[in-house]
């Protein structure tokens, strides 16, 4: 089963994600991280772990930017700089829309930005898109 690895800080929004995305992609296994720590152990534990049935690469990470410990952007230009991981496709979900945020996030080598929507109607809409896309119509990296 393809994993989808979510780097989101909030409770809620993790829990909100989770239904919206379980609402027409039931077979997703979706995977949390905190905050940027959270993400590099998971990646690196991952890397490390080659025996276990269960590790694999995400085939897809959605990234917050405003996260303690480690943010996104910091967590963003780790991974894009790491060989190993670089090719792992990122999507950036914030409820930021300023510029230099949306500016920095591609520089950084971000797949995509996305806002947070404002319902949750909106939001099942926007994790349909995503995992359809992502799962369905883009060929993965073999790395």
């Amino acid at each position: 089963m393809e994993m989808l690895l979510i780097v989101e800080d909030d409770d809620n929004d993790r829990l909100l994600i989770r239904e919206a995305i379980e609402v027409n992609q039931p077979n997703i296994k979706i995977q949390f991280a905190r905050d940027g720590v959270e993400l590099m152990n998971f990646l690196n534990k991952d890397s490390n772990d080659k025996d276990e049935v269960s590790s694999s690469k995400p085939r897809l990470i959605l990234l917050d930017l405003n996260m303690p410990k480690m943010d996104g952007r910091e967590a963003l230009r780790i991974l894009k700089s790491d060989p190993n991981l670089k090719r792992i496709p990122i999507v950036v979900f914030t409820t930021s829309i300023a510029s230099e945020d949306i500016s920095q996030s591609y520089d950084l080598c971000a797949n995509s930005v996305i806002k947070k929507p404002d319902s949750f109607h909106a939001l099942v809409e926007i994790m349909s898109v995503i995992t359809k896309y992502w799962f369905q119509i883009v060929s993965p990296s073999e790395n």
